[in-house]
């Protein structure tokens, strides 16, 4: 092979092994180890109600609700799902957050100015994952509370 066709491929592998690494971190801190900011976690969940811890900022246990739905059964469902889709968009938004850190990093130490490893990082597409967070968040407050 070619050097420059061999250095490309480093160059992919590299970039594969840190996505594959930022996921399987993000994947651990969110579903064993329950790392939820601000978000919900789900503690028993009966037949018509489920009990939820809601988590400071810092993922720190703050204090228990139980959302009993009276009227409409579709919002326990509704409820349920959104806890789940909740820990998927914070494993996305972690994950976007260690790529872009890693390849800042990588920017820099290659000899690129701030502004241009900040942009070429990707930096801006973590507020993307942060807002379907915050979205999914607000979507289990609007039931809950």
């Amino acid at each position: 092979m070619e050097e420059k066709t061999l250095q490309k491929l480093r160059t992919t592998l590299l970039y594969i092994f840190i996505i594959l690494l930022s996921l399987l971190i993000a994947y651990v801190l969110v579903y064993p180890i329950g790392f939820l900011p601000s978000g919900y976690q789900m503690i028993s969940q009966g037949e018509q109600s489920i009990t939820l811890q809601h988590n400071n900022i810092i993922g720190l246990e703050e204090k228990m609700i139980v959302f009993n739905p009276k009227d409409h059964e579709w919002q326990l469902g509704y409820v349920v799902d959104s806890l789940e889709n909740q820990k998927f968009f914070l494993v996305m938004f972690l994950t976007t957050v260690f790529v872009s850190f890693v390849l800042f990093l990588y920017r820099m130490n290659k000899g690129e100015t701030l502004k241009q490893s900040f942009l070429k990082s990707g930096m801006i597409s973590t507020i993307f994952t942060l807002l379907s967070y915050i979205q999914a968040i607000h979507g289990i407050e609007k039931y809950v509370l």
